[in-house]
């Protein structure tokens, strides 16, 4: 990629100058990415979190506190 930017550059300096503003682009992509799927993957395992707590919630009302809940088992 590097060489490709600094391909139609002019003189040394210009590829110089387009080289590192790619490894530049390039680094901050990265990081991005990689900020981007690990707050992916931190959003699903708390999603998880919140299915399973929300299960045993559901469990506890529909058992004891919710006629409505125990019947809709039933059906």
């Amino acid at each position: 990629m590097k060489k490709a930017v600094a391909f139609g550059a002019r003189n040394l300096g210009e590829k110089f100058g387009r080289a590192i503003w790619a490894s530049n682009l390039g680094k901050q992509f990265g990081q991005e990415f990689g900020r981007a799927i690990w707050a992916r993957n931190w959003y699903a395992e708390e999603l998880e979190e919140m299915e399973r707590v929300g299960e045993k919630i559901g469990a506890i009302a529909a058992n004891f506190f919710c006629p409505i809940g125990i019947l809709a088992e039933k059906i």
